[in-house]
């Protein structure tokens, strides 16, 4: 599973202290408002995921996308063999660019989802904030390049506010896939 690079603001690191005051059963539990902003991003993000691979299935149909078997699962596999095809498209210059940068960040988005989705989330008490924790020895191993203590726990803390803002921001790539998916069908 794809994580998100670190990014610590002196924000993200009050909150990680006052998140260091808490046991994990002292967490608060999310808000509806909380499971509403990351369903909608979680969703928003599976149908990004529908059109890319409607994309890349159109375009393999089509005989422009040459691919192997084992690359068919994964996502920024299949955005970076669609975004290696865009040359051989009727496309403008600036359709073919503007397509480029949009798929680049529809990949680099689609790590925070992961944690959406696969991490257990509680509300950091009096903050408008959620921890994203995990006990998967994997991810702990891709992280840290070593086996974690059995009790390690892994987190992620998000400012709500944050969280909003990339809702709000991949709903407009989700929009335009969706629009760019029936452009290609149609070439």
């Amino acid at each position: 599973m794809g994580l998100p690079k670190e990014f610590r603001t002196e924000q993200i690191l009050a909150l990680e202290n006052e998140l260091k005051n808490f046991e994990v059963e002292l967490l608060e539990n999310l808000t509806n408002e909380d499971f509403r902003i990351l369903g909608m991003y979680i969703q928003t993000d599976n149908f990004i995921d529908l059109n890319i691979r409607r994309c890349f299935n159109i375009l393999k149909a089509k005989g422009i996308l040459i691919t192997s078997q084992k690359e068919l699962h994964i996502i920024p596999n299949l955005v970076n063999k669609i975004i290696s095809c865009l040359s051989e498209l009727n496309l403008s210059h600036e359709q073919r660019k503007e397509a480029e940068e949009k798929l680049e960040e529809i990949k680099f988005r689609r790590n925070h989802r992961n944690i959406f989705a696969h991490f257990a989330a509680k509300r950091i008490p009096n903050q408008d904030a959620i921890v994203f924790m995990t006990n998967d020895p994997i991810d702990m191993k891709k992280i840290f390049k070593q086996i974690s203590p059995s009790d390690a726990i892994f987190y992620a803390i998000y400012d709500i506010a944050d969280i909003r803002g990339l809702v709000k921001h991949v709903l407009s790539y989700e929009n335009w896939l969706a629009e760019f998916t029936s452009m290609i069908i149609k070439i």
